[in-house]
């Protein structure tokens, strides 16, 4: 009998164990995805921007122009300032940035980390306008006192990884500040620490003109990779990157794919039923990134908003991965607040009434007087396809904001078009729509009391009936 009871049982057992394991297996390979997305696709964006623009690291790329269609280096970039970019390698020597004196104008100089955290921020709000000069360490970097060497005006950054994406924006208002913004802009400068000591500074690359668009984009790389690739390039980065002790337990929690914090990841040993189990959870990671950014989050008018939590994500993966493929380079919410229409399962933008925004239908947007964007700086409203990237449009606007003569109406109320065919009362308040299906983004540079004391919502997307 008991022969009998135990060729039923262990049958039975192996079964339930092959399951949990197989469970845990995807599990495991679901956190690792979500959690190297980043470390991944910063890379990727980083060999991307060097090669396009024949630049190098620990220089400014300054793009004096604004993006539109043809920009692919970031996802749902803004269409409202020039980008100065630079990836910086602290593995050497600190890196100095100088900025010059910008007279009250709008700037923004953020520090990311390799996992894309904001870990320090010189500009407007945080530091002021005037001249000034800040050292940026690594966490390797011995010369941690800088007493005596560097004259006390000069802040001392410490990174928390040695690669750091500075990306940059400089306010230009319309198209007669365009002289001044340049004008400004060319006076960022970055110097290694020994050549700042010898008052050198290492020149920039211009970017005046539209460059040609080659190779695939650094999202679509990423998600194309197989799972041998993608843990190849994780080991990779692992073995470089000083993560911080915080993710030491997720890190731990990979240990069945072979990483460990004190051998390092080694892949090789994982079989192909390992990499079957490996790749079928990376797909349903995949499918969880765009969800992540909404997740637990009421649509507010039918808006996702994120009033807080960008830019410093601590241990929160998922919305760090989610936020970094759809708009990388987000800014901490006392810089920028950034409200996305709202998406449905499929991550695909809705109107007000839950229907598919689609350039078959017109919209509207309309902002009663005492409730216009409460923005110190500027606001913008943007348009992207399905991607993240501007769309092309026959007046070539990608945006529309305070920073338009908008026009307003008598009761100092002001209503947006956003549809396909050229509105009969003018362009002013128009923002073209593609024939297909979109998605909105509004943003509010240094967003001012009103937006947290008021609890300010953005207008309805209204479907208007022809």
């Amino acid at each position: 009998m008991k022969r009998r009871v135990l060729t039923i049982v262990v049958p039975v057992l192996l079964v339930l164990a092959s399951g949990y394991w197989a469970k845990a297996r995807l599990e495991a390979a679901g956190q690792a995805y979500i959690y190297a997305y980043p470390l991944l696709l910063m890379e990727a964006t980083k060999n991307k921007m060097l090669s396009d623009y024949s630049a190098q690291v620990n220089q400014f790329i300054h793009v004096q122009y604004f993006p539109d269609h043809t920009y692919r280096n970031v996802v749902r970039p803004n269409n409202d300032t020039f980008y100065s970019t630079a990836w910086l390698d602290l593995s050497n020597e600190p890196i100095v940035l100088s900025v010059p004196d910008s007279d009250g104008r709008y700037y923004l100089m953020p520090f990311m980390d390799a996992s894309t955290n904001v870990f320090a921020s010189v500009g407007k709000l945080a530091t002021g306008t005037q001249e000034g000069h800040y050292v940026i360490s690594g966490p390797d970097w011995l010369g941690s006192d800088l007493s005596g060497l560097l004259p006390s005006s000069v802040k001392h950054i410490v990174a928390p990884t040695n690669t750091v994406f500075l990306i940059g924006r400089i306010q230009a208002n319309d198209a007669q500040d365009v002289d001044a913004a340049i004008e400004l802009q060319e006076k960022f400068s970055l110097s290694s620490l020994s050549g700042f000591l010898k008052s050198e500074s290492k020149e920039s690359v211009i970017i005046d003109e539209v460059q040609e668009v080659t190779g695939i984009y650094p999202s679509l790389e990423i998600e194309s990779l197989s799972a041998n690739d993608f843990l190849q390039r994780f080991e990779t980065l692992l073995k470089k990157t000083h993560l911080p002790s915080r993710d030491n337990d997720a890190l731990t929690n990979f240990a069945s794919l072979g990483i460990s914090l004190e051998k390092g990841f080694d892949y090789r040993k994982l079989n192909s039923l390992d990499l079957w189990l490996v790749e079928k959870g990376f797909t349903i990671a995949y499918k969880r990134l765009v969800a992540a950014i909404s997740e637990g989050k009421p649509a507010e008018n039918g808006w996702t908003i994120f009033r807080e939590g960008l830019g410093r994500y601590g241990t929160n993966y998922g919305l760090r991965a989610g936020i970094s493929k759809i708009g990388l380079g987000a800014l901490p919410p006392e810089e920028a607040i950034y409200a996305n229409s709202e998406n449905d399962d499929e991550g695909r933008a809705l109107d007000s009434e839950g229907r598919l925004l689609n350039g078959a239908h017109s919209y509207t947007l309309h902002f009663e007087a005492d409730k216009l964007p409460p923005a110190d700086a500027f606001w913008s409203l943007a348009m992207y396809d399905g991607d993240g990237y501007f769309i092309d449009n026959p007046i070539q606007r990608y945006s529309i904001g305070s920073r338009n003569n908008l026009s307003f109406n008598a009761d100092g109320s002001l209503t947006l078009l956003v549809q396909r065919a050229q509105p009969n009362l003018g362009v002013q308040n128009w923002l073209p729509s593609p024939e297909g299906e979109f998605s909105l983004t509004l943003r509010l540079y240094l967003p001012n009391e009103k937006f947290s004391t008021e609890h300010w919502i953005p207008p309805l997307i209204n479907r208007v009936a022809l």
